[in-house]
C-alpha cells in the first residue's frame, strides 16, 4: 500500500508551529519598540522639566540684575486673586526701572509673575513663568541693606517623582532711591 500526501497545503502542526513563531518574534519587537517609546517619552518630560525650571530662573534673575529695589521681608504685600502675599522667602518683589511693583509668587502647582503700575492700585498679570512645581519649590535669600543680592531656588518635579533644583545668586546693577 501506497501513502498518499496532499502536497497542495499545510498541515495543522506546520500552521500553529509558524503561528507561535511569528507572535513571538511580533511580541519581542513590540517590548522593544514600546520600551524604547516609553523611555524616550520619560526622557522627554524631564528635559521639558529641566528646561522648565531653567527659563523661571533666567528670567526671575535677568528682572533682579535690572531692578532698582527689592523689597524687604514683609515692607510690602499684594492682595492677588484673593491671597495675600508678604514679601520675603517665599515671594519675591521687585521695583523696576519703570517704578513698576513685580511679584513672583507660587500658586498652584506654578511660578507666577504678576505686576503694578506705578501709582496703580491692584496687580495684573498673573503669567505662568514655571509649571509642575512644587510647594517648596521657590524661595528667596536677600543680603544687604539695603538689599542688594538676591539667590534664587527653583525645583520641580516630574512625572516619576524626580527632583530637580536649580539656585542662582544676582546682584541689583542699579540701586534706585
Amino acid at each position: 500500500m501506497r501513502l498518499w500526501y496532499d502536497e497542495r497545503g499545510f498541515t495543522l502542526v506546520e500552521m500553529v508551529v509558524t503561528s507561535l513563531i511569528l507572535v513571538l518574534a511580533l511580541g519581542g519587537t513590540y517590548t522593544l519598540l514600546f520600551g524604547g517609546l516609553n523611555s524616550f517619552r520619560m526622557g522627554e518630560a524631564r528635559v521639558d522639566n529641566q528646561q522648565n525650571v531653567r527659563a523661571a530662573l533666567n528670567s526671575i534673575l535677568r528682572e533682579v540684575r535690572s531692578a532698582r529695589k527689592v523689597y524687604p521681608q514683609n515692607s510690602i504685600y499684594a492682595d492677588i486673586e484673593g491671597i495675600r502675599y508678604y514679601a520675603g522667602p517665599l515671594n519675591l518683589f521687585i521695583e523696576d526701572s519703570g517704578k513698576r511693583t513685580i511679584v513672583y509668587y507660587w500658586k498652584n502647582k506654578e511660578i507666577r509673575r504678576s505686576v503694578k503700575d506705578a501709582g496703580g492700585i491692584s496687580y495684573y498679570g498673573h503669567n505662568a513663568i514655571a509649571y509642575e512645581v512644587p510647594g517648596d519649590g521657590l524661595s528667596f535669600e536677600y543680603s544687604g541693606d539695603p538689599i542688594k543680592t538676591v539667590t534664587v531656588r527653583v525645583k520641580a518635579v516630574d512625572s516619576q517623582d524626580k527632583e530637580f533644583v536649580l539656585s542662582s545668586k544676582s546682584t541689583l546693577r542699579v540701586l534706585g532711591n
